[in-house]
C-alpha cells in the first residue's frame, strides 16, 4: 500500500496544534480573542475568557442563552455562546443523518452572524468558518477567514485557517502564499497571540508551514519545489518519521528511488510501528 501523505498531515495537525482542523483550540479562546484592531491586552482578554467560560460551563443549555438574548438582544457574547450550543448539537446531527443540513446548524450560522454584526470577534468568525468547512461551503469559508486574516493579520491561527480553506478548495497557489506569510510573521507582533494560546510555538508553526508548502507543491506536481521544502522540514525536525516519509514520496516521483529507500529506512528506525507499510514500500522500490 502506498503511504498516504494526507494521513501524515492529519497526524501532524493533531500532534502539533492539538486541533481537529485547528478549530477546537480556538473554542476555548473564542471569547478571549474578541477585541479587534488594537494591541491585545492579555489581562483583559483573560478576564473576558474566564468570566464567560464559567457561565458557559454551568449553563450549556440553549434555553439559558435564548433567555439572555431576549433580555439583551445586542449581547454579542450571548449570541456567540448560543451559536456554539447550536453548532455542537447540529454537528452531531449532521454526521448522524448522513451529512444533511439541519435547523441547529442554520441557527448556529444565524447567531454567529449576529454576533459578528454586533461586535466582530475571532471566535464568531472562526467558528462560522468551521461551520462552512463542515458543510462543504469552501468559498464562504475562504471569505470569512480572509476577513479574519485581514483584521488580525499578525495572528498565526487566523492565517492557518485561511491557508487550510484554500487547500480544501484546491487553490494550492493561494494556500502557499498564506503559509509563506506565516513563516515571515514578525515574531514580536505575533508574540501576544502565542502568549494567549500558550500550547504551541513559533517554531512548530514554521515547521508546519514548510510541510504544508511541500504538500501543496506535491499536489500540483511541482516535485522539485516540494523537495526543497521537505528538506527544510527534516532540517528543523530531524527525528520525525513523518518528514522522511513525505520526502520519500517526493523522491519517488522524481525517480530517485535509492534516496527514497534511504528515507523510508530512516523513518523505520525512528518509528518501528510503521514496519509493515514501510517495508512494503521499500520492497516495491527495490524492484525498480
Amino acid at each position: 500500500m502506498t503511504i498516504n501523505r494526507k494521513i501524515f498531515i492529519v497526524a501532524f495537525f493533531s500532534s502539533q496544534m492539538k486541533l481537529k482542523i485547528l478549530i477546537p483550540l480556538i473554542a476555548s479562546f473564542s471569547l478571549a480573542c474578541a477585541i479587534p484592531q488594537k494591541k491585545p491586552n492579555l489581562e483583559e482578554l483573560a478576564a473576558i475568557h474566564e468570566k464567560f467560560r464559567d457561565v458557559s460551563l454551568e449553563n450549556k443549555d440553549i434555553s439559558f442563552y435564548e433567555e439572555l438574548i431576549n433580555k439583551e438582544p445586542n449581547n454579542w457574547k450571548a449570541h456567540l455562546e448560543l451559536a456554539e450550543c447550536y453548532f455542537k448539537k447540529g454537528a452531531d446531527k449532521y454526521y448522524e443523518k448522513g451529512k444533511t443540513m439541519n435547523d441547529s446548524l442554520e441557527n448556529a450560522e444565524m447567531h454567529y452572524k449576529k454576533s459578528i454584526e454586533i461586535r466582530p470577534s475571532q471566535g464568531a468568525y472562526f467558528h462560522l468558518g468551521e461551520l462552512y468547512d463542515i458543510i462543504g461551503k469552501d468559498n464562504e469559508a475562504i471569505e470569512i477567514n480572509k476577513n479574519v486574516a485581514k483584521i488580525w493579520q499578525n495572528d498565526p491561527v487566523a492565517l492557518w485557517h485561511l491557508a487550510q480553506n484554500y487547500e480544501r478548495a484546491k487553490q494550492y497557489n493561494q494556500a502557499i502564499k498564506i503559509w509563506q506569510k506565516i513563516i515571515k510573521l514578525d515574531p514580536a507582533k505575533a508574540a501576544p497571540y502565542y502568549a494567549v494560546r500558550g500550547d504551541y510555538s513559533r517554531e512548530e508553526d514554521i515547521i508546519s508551514a514548510y510541510e504544508q508548502i511541500s504538500d501543496n507543491y506535491y499536489y500540483m506536481g511541482e516535485y522539485n519545489k516540494a523537495l526543497k521544502y521537505g528538506n527544510k522540514v527534516i532540517k528543523m525536525l530531524p527525528n520525525s518519521s513523518r518528514g522522511y516519509i513525505n520526502r520519500a514520496e517526493v523522491l519517488k516521483k522524481i525517480g530517485q528511488y535509492e534516496k527514497a529507500i534511504e528515507d523510508y529506512k530512516k523513518a523505520l528506525q525512528i518509528n518501528p510501528s510503521l514496519k509493515e507499510d514501510l517495508e512494503k514500500e521499500i520492497n516495491k522500490l527495490k524492484k525498480n
